[in-house]
């Protein structure tokens, strides 16, 4: 037998259509008869009274519309997080729609073949139950291609102290080549500072000898100028390193991700250097004004017995006065200077490498 209303398969038994709700021949029959019964058929026959009250397409309406809110869910969800993670909410939509077309496919062909009088709640809150577990399974698997485990064995490939693995990974290469810049300029910047040696700095002679000061100020200069350089290549091998990264074929949020990273150990890195850049550069400039002032008054200079006599007593006391600020300054360059090898020795033992692997004086 079938329902006269939505064409349903039903018991020949049943009184009520288990699809749409509508009573059936033998619903109807029921009612004739209880029609026919007496005074209470009224009661009964009464569309008020709950007992006729055909509530299954209510109910079906709910399932439905619950069906389809928790599709909506999974689908809001799922983007909002891809958007975060690529911030393209195009992308993150897509995404999202991509990894529910095979769950879509195995649902629709289930419910045509295996089970077609399932309701269409039944089917929806399938679908998106199976979208849930198709996006949860992508979000597992959504790990980093590069991590801080690999970033020692990368080092000591490109200080030539292991051998090259993975060579054709495009990610690993350019953080190899990466390190390998650093090494390269470090190497630059370490024989351009040897040069700089100032053998005769604070001597008598070299305050006596105007030629001599002019020559030692040009070093210290030389010394500026070298760091200005140095950080001006730092900043441009870090600039190289953010182009490979954005060239990878990788998603946005990976990108963001690894250089969020290296950003962070960058800058502190960084952050230490302009530090120590500041007490050395403040310190080079007190030395220069100090030869600038015993060029400028070199007339009250003379030497007696390996010392100086400086003949005017306000030019002594000025002389004196930035001889001992030269001096603190000088010390608290070499503290810096000290803290700041050793933080640098510490995070490269971290990474298994010393700071002649890495192309710098230790």
């Amino acid at each position: 037998m079938f329902c006269g209303r939505c064409g349903t398969e039903i018991k020949p038994d049943a009184r009520y259509c288990p699809q749409c709700g509508s009573a059936t021949a033998l619903g109807n029959t029921r009612v004739e008869r209880l029609a026919d019964s007496g005074p209470t058929s009224s009661a009964i026959l009464n569309p008020s009274v709950p007992y006729l009250t055909p509530t299954r397409p209510v109910w079906k309406v709910l399932t439905t519309v619950s069906a389809v809110a928790y599709l909506v869910i999974v689908f809001i969800a799922f983007t909002a997080y891809w958007m975060r993670r690529d911030d393209d909410w195009a992308l993150a939509f897509g995404y999202t729609l991509g990894s529910a077309l095979i769950p879509s496919v195995v649902v629709l062909v289930y419910y045509r073949w295996k089970n077609r009088n399932a309701s269409a709640a039944r089917k929806i809150a399938a679908l998106a139950t199976w979208v849930l577990i198709a996006n949860l399974f992508n979000v597992s698997h959504a790990k980093p291609k590069l991590t801080k485990a690999d970033m020692p064995l990368i080092l000591k490939e490109a200080a030539g102290l292991a051998p090259v693995k993975d060579p054709n990974d495009a990610a690993r290469t350019a953080l190899r080549e990466y390190f390998q810049d650093i090494i390269s300029q470090n190497k630059i910047y370490t024989a351009e500072v040897d040069k700089l040696n100032i053998p005769n700095l604070y001597t008598p002679q070299s305050y006596l000898d105007e030629e001599e000061a002019r020559q030692i100020i040009v070093q210290l200069e030389g010394i500026l100028s070298t760091e200005e350089k140095q950080e001006a290549a730092l900043k441009d091998i870090r600039g190289r390193l953010v182009s490979r990264i954005n060239a990878l074929d990788w998603q946005n949020s990976e990108k963001k991700e690894f250089l969020k990273g290296f950003d962070e150990k960058f800058d502190e890195v960084e952050s230490n250097r302009q530090k120590l850049l500041e007490t050395e550069t403040v310190w080079v400039n007190s030395v220069i004004d100090l030869y600038n002032f015993a060029i400028q008054d070199h007339r009250f200079f003379h030497l007696n017995e390996g010392h100086i006599i400086i003949t005017n007593p306000e030019i002594l006391d000025q002389f004196n006065k930035r001889i001992d600020r030269s001096n603190e300054l000088g010390k608290q360059y070499k503290t810096a200077l000290q803290s700041f090898k050793k933080n640098q020795e510490s995070w490269l033992s971290d990474f298994g490498a010393s700071s002649r692997d890495f192309g710098a004086t230790p």
